[in-house]
C-alpha cells in the first residue's frame, strides 16, 4: 500500500492520546485507523486494476506492431 504513512500518523496520534490520558480520542483514532485501512485498500485495489488494464492494452498494441 502506497499510503501506509497515513496509518502510521494515525497510530502516532493514538499513542499520543493514550500517553496523555485522552481515552475517547484514542478510541476514536483506533476506529479511524480501521476505516482508513479499509478505504486505502480499496484505493490500492482500484489502482492495481487500472495498471493491469493499462499493461494489457500496452501488450496488445505491441503485438499489433510486431505483426
Amino acid at each position: 500500500m502506497t499510503h501506509d504513512w497515513v496509518l502510521c500518523v494515525l497510530n502516532d496520534l493514538k499513542t499520543f492520546a493514550e500517553r496523555n490520558r485522552l481515552p475517547i480520542l484514542a478510541e476514536n483514532l483506533e476506529e479511524t485507523k480501521l476505516h482508513a485501512a479499509l478505504e486505502l485498500s480499496q484505493i490500492s485495489a482500484v489502482g492495481a486494476e487500472i495498471k493491469d488494464s493499462y499493461d494489457a492494452r500496452k501488450r496488445v498494441v505491441k503485438e499489433m506492431r510486431d505483426h
